[in-house]
């Protein structure tokens, strides 16, 4: 079901983009985020079906910018630094915490390993630079097409460059349902809209 709806999903989002005059925008967006995100969205926006990407990297990060926006609403009015540091806390893990309290070495290193296999990025040095090069076209492009369109792409591309969008919790609770909650629900048929609704409420929680 979820590869129908994605579909339509994305159609809506490209046509919206284009009717909105957005496709260089958003062109220049994914550009500036990587050559990678970029030649896989400007070929969506050519109508072609690329190749889904072989890992989970761009839309982890994705996901992770998506949810520190949905937990703050706000991209602008902050530094590029603290930008950094706090997507970078979001790609670390919402465990962390919890992992200071903990007095078990044996159950931190139980849940640290469970994220790295699933969708973790893990601590590699040049990840820091990669987020802050990405963040910084980010708010580049907030100064010219405004923080509600950056994100609605963002959510775009984290749908694009996910290679198994269903198994990926984070990408279904920040980029797709907030897509099909708000900015594109009117855009979608009532059939549509109503089985997105549905397949997310009973496979992830949206709360």
């Amino acid at each position: 079901m979820l590869d129908a709806i994605m579909s339509e999903l994305i159609c809506v989002l490209i046509e919206q983009i284009n009717q909105d005059g957005q496709v260089d925008a958003v062109e220049a967006l994914a550009r500036g985020v990587s050559s990678e995100v970029a030649h896989a969205i400007e070929a969506r926006l050519k109508g072609e079906n690329a190749r889904r990407p072989g890992n989970h990297f761009w839309c982890v990060v994705m996901a992770a910018i998506c949810k520190f926006y949905d937990k703050t609403f706000e991209l602008v009015g902050v530094t590029l630094d603290s930008l950094v540091d706090a997507v970078m806390a979001e790609l670390g893990g919402s465990d962390s915490a919890r992992e200071r309290a903990d007095t078990s070495a044996q159950d931190i290193a139980s849940r640290t390993n469970a994220r790295r296999t699933a969708f973790s990025l893990g601590h590699f040095p040049w990840l820091t630079v990669v987020v802050k090069a990405a963040l910084k076209s980010v708010l580049e492009a907030i100064k010219k097409i405004g923080e509600d369109a950056v994100t609605r792409y963002l959510r775009f591309f984290g749908l694009i460059m996910c290679p198994d969008p269903d198994r990926h919790p984070a990408v279904i609770r920040y980029c797709l349902w907030p897509l099909i909650a708000a900015p594109l629900k009117q855009l979608l048929t009532d059939e549509t809209s109503a089985q997105m609704r549905e397949w997310v409420r009973a496979n992830y929680s949206t709360e």
